[in-house]
């Protein structure tokens, strides 16, 4: 039995066991939340924090990003159906069930080889080291590497990542320029999902749904004074929500762009829908297998420089139901000489 001196009275046990319970629940809340962990020491004037990602992170719904599920599809299982299917919001943008970290503001990629895993920016991110690989991500900005420095500063890709957001619309293009590689992506909440000035990018299995205003000139996708090696590939870019007066084309192709191919894509609206034009002395176009969605357009299915397309064959009309699956294979279109 303990002596008087050892015994404590009945009310200070249970305060210290209420304190204990409060630090111990208070610990597990902290880790719970996975706030971002951001090094000061990393941090140079005038560019954006360098982030240290904590190992548990919650997220919350939020616009143009699935809610969690029960358990994240891992990027390796992914893949969108081959043609006659086309890309939808379903196969593409990040994972349902992928628990996101929160990055306030802008970021800067400067790595080689850096690694962007299941980040959520609410801002823009610029690529500007060689070889970054972003994955399972939402940008609500941009994703370039052209934009604080010389094009072809930055090499990346993009693998099942949203960037936007579909409460807003920014005029903005959603990603480029050159020397990058994006599958699986989805664009929404931009007048230009992807751009390319530059050589060595492949857009494929991707999906936007782009916005716009008056005068904007939106495009799906625009080469402007591109250079080699641009695949515009399996991919589904609807214009349908931006205004007749800001509309371009899902595909633009001219400004001194050289060469691309474009292949098995479902293409809507646009003032005319394939519009590929003569982009210099030398110049290597294919377009080939492409689904046009019939009267989406608002002038033409395609106006192009046909006389510089080295293959142009099997780009049909199609109708499509709301879940983009295609309900009737319409002719094959000739390419129309617009310019």
């Amino acid at each position: 039995m303990p002596s008087p001196s050892d015994r404590r009275p009945r009310s200070s046990v249970v305060l210290r066991l209420a304190v204990a319970v409060a630090v111990l629940s208070a610990g597990v809340a902290l880790l719970s939340t996975g706030t971002a962990v951001v090094n000061s020491s990393d941090r140079s004037e005038g560019s954006p924090p360098r982030t240290s990602l904590s190992p548990a992170v919650s997220s919350s719904p939020s616009p143009g990003v699935p809610s969690p599920g029960s358990e994240a599809t891992p990027s390796s299982e992914r893949a969108c159906p081959p043609p006659p299917a086309y890309p939808t919001p379903e196969c593409t943008g990040v994972p349902p069930g992928k628990q996101l970290q929160k990055h306030e503001g802008d970021l800067v990629a400067d790595e080689d080889g850096q690694v962007i895993d299941g980040l959520h920016i609410t801002g823009n991110l610029s690529v500007e080291g060689q070889g970054v690989e972003i994955r399972d991500s939402w940008i609500e900005g941009w994703v370039d590497n052209s934009r604080n420095g010389p094009r072809g500063d930055g090499s990346f890709t993009i693998t099942d990542s949203t960037v936007g957001r579909d409460d807003r619309c920014d005029a903005g293009t959603g990603v480029s320029e050159s020397e990058f590689t994006a599958t699986r992506v989805k664009v929404v909440g931009h007048g230009d999902a992807f751009g390319a000035g530059g050589d060595n990018v492949l857009i494929q299995d991707s999906f936007a749904l782009l916005c716009g205003e008056d005068e904007w000139h939106s495009d799906g996708f625009q080469a402007h004074e591109a250079g080699r090696d641009v695949v515009i590939r399996h991919n589904t870019f609807d214009q349908r929500k931006v205004p007749a007066s800001g509309v371009t084309a899902p595909v633009f192709i001219s400004d001194g762009s050289p060469e691309a191919t474009v292949v098995d894509n479902l293409l809507i609206g646009g003032s005319s829908t394939i519009r590929v034009h003569q982009g210099g002395e030398r110049w290597k176009y294919v377009v080939t297998g492409n689904r046009v969605v019939q009267d989406a357009w608002l002038y033409s299915p395609v106006d192009s420089s046909c006389a510089v397309i080295e293959t142009w064959a099997d780009n049909r009309l199609v109708q499509i139901d709301d879940a983009y699956q295609v309900t009737w294979l319409g002719p094959e279109l000739p390419c129309v000489d617009g310019s």
